[in-house]
C-alpha cells in the first residue's frame, strides 16, 4: 500500500515515513502541495497536513474528491486547526489524526488505513449495486453480514425503511455467491395486480381463465437455479401468503390451469419497510411465513444515521449523471441537517434537480426550493417530525366519508406526499391508499 504524506517539516516527515514504513507501507514524501499534485493519482491513501507553503490541505482534498472520490484521506492537524479538519470530514475526508504525532496514533492510522483498503478491495463486487460508502458508515457492518450471508442458501429479510436501497443489498447477496450466474428477478409485491397476482408469482396455463393466450412463467420459475427478490413482501394478501408459504415448504409450484408439480430451486430474500412481526400480531401476516422468511435479517440503517456518507454519495450521482464532482466542503448545510425520511432515493432526487438547475445558470438553492425541501429560503430549518405518527381515527377503519378524506390529504401533506409513510401512519396498505387516492382525483374531477 502507497501512502502519499504531504508535510513540509522534514524531521515530522521523516519520523512518519520511519514508522509506516516499519509496518511494510510504500511511502511517497511531498513538502509542498504542487508536489502533492503530481502524486495524487499514484497513491493509495493520503496523510496530509493543513497548512502547507503553497496552498492548504483542503484545496488537495478538493482535488481528490473531484478524480479519486474513493481514496483514503486523512489529515494531520495541529490543536489549533481540529475545527477545520471536522469541516473537511463532510468534504470527503476520512479522519484526522491530531500533532504532535506519535509513534501509537501512527500504528492507530496504520489499523485504519489497513481495514480501508480491505474494505476498498471488497468494494470491488460492488459494482452495478449503487451502494457507496465512508468510513464509519454503519454500512461498513451490514456489508460483513452481507458477504457471511452471501455464501449460505437460507432466506434472508432485508429490514429498512424506503429508500435505503434493500434492492441493492439483494443484488449484492446475490452477486457474491454461488448463484452469481444464475437468474436474479425482482419484483415488487405493491405493484402487483391483485386479480392477476397469483398468475405473475406462479404463472397459469393458456386457457386457464379469459385473457390467457398462452402459457405464462411465474417469477417464482424464472428464478430457477439463481435469486428471487420479493420487495414489500408485506403488501401480499393472505391467499397467496398461504401459496407462497406452501411452495417454499414443498420446493415446487403448480401453474395455473395444471395439475403437474414443477420442481423450483432459488434462493429468496424478501424484503420490506414494514415491521412485519406488528403485521403478524395485526392478523395481516401469517405466522408461519414470517418465520419461514426471517431465517436471518439484515437490516439497513436510515441515511440520517449515516450522515457521513452524504458526500460520497452526492459526487456518485453527480457522475452518474455525467457531471464533474461538487466541492463538497460548498454544500448546503441542509445536507447535514435534513432528515431525509426518503433516504438515498430522497437524495438522489436532489442531486437530479441540482443537474437541471445547473443547466439553467442555477444551484442547490433553487434545486432545493423546487422540490419543496423548505418553505422560504436557503437555510430554513426543516421539521424533524419526519417518522411516521400513527394518526388516531375515530373508527377502527376509514369510511368513505368526506371527514377520512380529509384525514387522508392531511397525511398526505404531512409527510410531502410519501405514499408510504402516509399509509404507515393511517393503519392502512399502500394499496388501498393508492384506491383512495385515485377516488379522490375522480372527486376532484367531477367537481365534487
Amino acid at each position: 500500500m502507497n501512502i502519499l504524506i504531504v508535510e513540509d517539516d522534514v524531521s515530522t516527515q521523516h519520523f512518519i515515513s520511519k514508522v509506516l514504513v516499519k509496518k511494510g507501507m510504500h511511502v511517497t514524501l511531498c513538502g509542498t502541495l504542487a508536489q502533492a499534485r503530481e502524486q495524487i493519482d499514484s497513491c493509495d491513501a493520503v496523510l496530509c497536513d493543513c497548512e502547507l507553503p503553497d496552498g492548504t490541505g483542503e484545496q488537495l482534498l478538493q482535488l481528490a474528491m473531484e478524480t479519486r472520490p474513493q481514496l483514503g484521506f486523512y489529515f494531520a492537524t495541529a490543536f489549533g486547526t481540529v475545527q477545520r479538519a471536522v469541516t473537511a470530514l463532510k468534504g470527503g475526508a476520512r479522519d484526522f489524526v491530531e500533532k504532535p504525532l506519535s509513534e501509537a496514533s501512527l500504528e492507530a492510522l496504520f489499523k485504519t488505513l489497513q481495514k480501508s483498503n480491505s474494505d476498498f478491495e471488497g468494494q470491488t463486487s460492488l459494482k452495478n449495486t449503487g451502494l457507496v460508502y465512508g468510513a464509519g458508515s454503519p454500512l461498513e457492518e451490514t456489508l460483513k453480514l452481507t458477504r457471511v450471508l452471501s455464501s449460505k442458501n437460507c432466506p434472508v429479510y432485508i429490514r429498512g425503511e424506503s429508500g435505503t436501497g434493500k434492492e441493492c443489498f439483494a443484488r449484492l447477496l446475490h452477486q457474491l455467491g454461488p448463484r452469481e450466474k444464475q437468474p436474479f428477478v425482482a419484483i415488487n409485491c405493491a405493484s402487483l395486480n391483485l386479480n392477476l397476482m397469483e398468475g405473475e408469482l406462479f404463472g397459469y396455463k393458456r386457457g386457464a381463465f379469459t385473457g390467457a393466450n398462452s402459457d405464462r412463467v411465474g417469477v417464482l420459475e424464472q428464478a430457477e437455479g439463481g435469486t428471487l427478490f420479493l420487495d414489500e413482501v408485506g403488501e401480499l394478501p393472505l391467499a397467496i401468503q398461504a401459496k407462497l408459504l406452501r411452495a417454499l415448504q414443498e420446493k415446487s409450484i403448480r401453474r395455473i390451469g395444471e395439475s403437474q408439480e414443477r420442481f423450483i430451486d432459488f434462493r429468496l430474500v424478501c424484503a420490506t419497510h414494514r415491521n412485519l412481526a406488528e403485521s403478524v400480531a395485526k392478523g395481516e401476516f401469517r405466522e408461519d411465513l414470517f418465520f419461514r422468511l426471517n431465517v436471518m435479517e439484515l437490516g439497513i440503517a436510515p441515511l440520517r444515521e449515516r450522515r457521513m456518507d452524504i458526500p460520497l454519495l452526492v459526487n456518485h450521482f453527480l457522475m452518474s449523471n455525467g457531471l464533474p464532482p461538487e466541492n463538497l466542503p460548498t454544500l448546503p448545510e441542509l445536507f447535514f441537517s435534513h432528515p431525509f425520511p426518503g433516504n438515498v432515493r430522497e437524495l438522489k432526487n436532489w442531486v437530479d434537480r441540482y443537474g437541471v438547475q445547473r443547466e439553467l445558470g442555477k444551484g442547490w438553492k433553487e434545486a432545493l426550493s423546487q422540490g419543496q425541501v423548505f418553505s422560504s429560503g436557503l437555510g430554513t430549518e426543516h421539521t424533524t417530525d419526519f417518522m411516521p405518527q400513527r394518526i388516531e381515527m375515530k373508527s377502527p377503519r376509514i369510511k368513505d366519508s368526506r371527514k377520512s378524506d380529509e384525514k387522508i390529504l392531511e397525511a398526505l401533506e404531512r409527510y410531502s406526499f410519501h405514499r408510504e409513510n402516509t399509509a404507515e401512519a393511517l393503519g392502512m396498505s399502500r394499496r388501498a391508499l393508492q384506491y383512495r387516492i385515485a377516488r379522490l382525483k375522480s372527486l376532484v374531477q367531477s367537481g365534487l
